[in-house]
């Protein structure tokens, strides 16, 4: 497959991923309108990410203008790599906001066990991040290159 081809499924995928992050922060605004940062911020955050997606079907138009069938097949399977490899960082990016949050929650109740635990799950965590976002990186350089 065609660079051009491979690199427009990937501003296509990006581009639906902004506008459901833009869903989503909009939701959280609205169902938050009385914490007022809340409400403000998500609503701000929300009109960057509509902003990124109208941008990014743009770019993904100017270089395909025939859009290319985006769901990663067998004949595919570096598409499919980079779209796991996305799911599975998304997943370890909220993880790690909950380790914080537990982090948190275990200094305030000055729970010495649970923040024990914290410790020693929490760095792992981080360091599954910087894994998942580096090996992305390395995959991407290499798949939408061939």
């Amino acid at each position: 497959m065609e660079r051009a081809v491979k690199v427009a499924r990937l501003l296509i995928e990006m581009a639906a991923s902004e506008a459901g992050l833009a869903a989503a922060l909009t939701r959280l605004a609205d169902d938050h309108a009385a914490e007022q940062d809340v409400h403000h911020v998500a609503r701000d955050l929300s009109h960057w990410s509509q902003d990124h997606a109208a941008a990014l079907a743009e770019h993904a138009d100017a270089l395909l203008p025939d859009p290319p069938d985006t769901s990663a097949g067998d004949d595919e399977p570096g598409a499919a790599l980079l779209s796991d490899l996305r799911s599975v960082y998304a997943a370890a990016c909220g993880l790690a906001t909950d380790w914080d949050v537990l982090g948190q929650a275990a200094k305030a109740h000055r729970d010495d066990e649970l923040l024990d635990l914290v410790e020693l799950c929490a760095p792992r965590n981080r360091r599954q991040v910087t894994w998942l976002r580096a090996q992305r990186k390395v995959s991407a350089a290499q798949i939408l290159d061939e």
